[in-house]
């Protein structure tokens, strides 16, 4: 373990810009804070993780605490502020609330309000001049404990897609009379099914009929419930290809190997796209719980980056031909980056980016004004996925047979378990 933890301290020490995610999570009578550690390598452009902390978080998780203990985390893993990107979280109350108050507020569209004015060169240039004032930020104080600075931060646009399938779509569906009540009765009948699951012999009766056993929606997984739905279907068809949009995208976006924040707007303009197209179709029940979708994508804050000047495709240097987004450019024509551009060292380089016609990740060392900002802008993760990930691993540990196992004892027994996955 101590080696394992070794070898981890010295990928970070070496690695330029790092993401971190972390969640709480409560079993039974105790809760534990999760932290995952991301980077992308220099040399293979591959995304590497780690999972660097499942600690016992004993008394109230109040914002103040949780500021505390990410700081001794972080410091622990000596992941400075300067190497650190951001920290993605999901949407509670107490993680807005740590942040907000002593985190580093950063005035950068990539990771907050978007300045539809902003030139992505001018930014890119001005980047090392900023760099100065990021680092004359005021650290507030409490109650004379000296206050951790946290990082910037991020919060989780997987949580923000599931509260837009959840809350939303409840609240939409309980607006409309007829829809509610198909609605209502759908779900009744579908809980009768899968509450015959929990009946042994129910269950080898419906695998036995079916061919395969019944799913089981999750309450803190709203992909789950459209599994099961889809795996129903037939009345349902109608409302699972309204929603499919929105679970491809946190499909994507919970991703870790693969993804990394260049994929955010790509994937939600992609899905706003998908959305506008189905309401063309010909359906009965659940045109307006498409419009509040598309409203409800708008309304979250991810799809801010909307008016920008760049197609979709130079967002993210990849072959997006066969990777299921819809960009529907048709009517767009071609956007002229020669007019955009002017002549500067990098905004030639920026010009020739655009143009490549290579889709290979191994072109970026072919240009060293690009590279940086692709290391640091897509070390952040879209999601936090991760830490909940790790979560998972925890719980094969929070059983009887373990429950003389001391707080350090489980804490490195979750993060050895998780690491030789990870």
């Amino acid at each position: 373990y101590k080696d394992k933890i070794k070898n981890i301290k010295d990928k970070i020490s070496n690695a330029k810009y790092v993401c971190t995610t972390a969640d709480i999570w409560s079993s039974h009578s105790r809760r534990f804070i999760g932290v995952t550690a991301h980077w992308i390598d220099e040399q293979s452009f591959k995304r590497m993780s780690y999972a660097i902390a499942c600690k016992r978080f004993s008394g109230s998780h109040t914002h103040d605490r949780i500021a505390i203990i990410l700081n001794e985390i972080h410091s622990k893993y000596e992941i400075t502020n300067e190497k650190l990107v951001a920290t993605v979280t999901d949407n509670g109350s107490n993680f807005v609330k740590a942040f907000k108050k002593f985190g580093v507020h950063l005035d950068d569209s990539l990771f907050h309000e978007v300045n539809d004015n902003i030139d992505v060169v001018d930014y890119i240039e001005n980047e090392e001049q900023d760099g100065n004032e990021h680092q004359s930020l005021e650290t507030i104080s409490f109650e004379g404990i000296i206050s951790p600075l946290l990082p910037p931060h991020q919060r989780c646009a997987s949580h923000t897609l599931h509260l837009v399938a959840t809350t939303d779509i409840l609240n939409g569906i309980n607006s409309h009379e007829n829809m509610k009540l198909l609605y209502n009765d759908v779900i009744k009948k579908c809980t009768s099914l899968w509450n015959l699951t929990r009946s042994p012999k129910k269950y080898e009766i419906i695998v036995e009929t079916l061919g395969e056993a019944l799913k089981r929606p999750v309450a803190t997984r709203w992909n789950s419930l459209f599994d099961c739905f889809k795996q129903l279907l037939k009345f349902l068809e109608e409302y699972v290809k309204c929603t499919e949009p929105i679970a491809e995208a946190l499909d994507i976006l919970q991703g870790e190997v693969d993804v990394s924040y260049g994929y955010l707007l790509p994937t939600i303009i992609s899905a706003k796209n998908k959305l506008q197209k189905i309401i063309d179709a010909d359906l009965i029940y659940c045109t307006a719980l498409v419009n509040l979708l598309i409203t409800s994508l708008e309304k979250s804050g991810i799809a801010a980056c909307y008016n920008v000047n760049v197609p979709p495709q130079n967002f993210v240097h990849m072959d997006i031909s066969n990777d299921g987004f819809d960009f529907d450019t048709e009517n767009e024509g071609e956007t002229n980056i020669a007019n955009i551009i002017g002549s500067t060292a990098c905004e030639i380089e920026f010009q020739r980016f655009c143009q490549e016609q290579k889709n290979d990740i191994s072109i970026l060392h072919a240009y060293p004004i690009i590279k940086p900002a692709f290391m640091k802008f897509n070390t952040l993760l879209p999601s936090s996925a991760p830490v909940e990930r790790l979560f998972s691993f925890a719980t094969m540990f929070d059983t009887a047979k373990f429950n003389r196992l001391t707080d350090e004892n489980f804490e490195k027994r979750v993060l050895s378990k998780a690491n030789s996955i990870f």
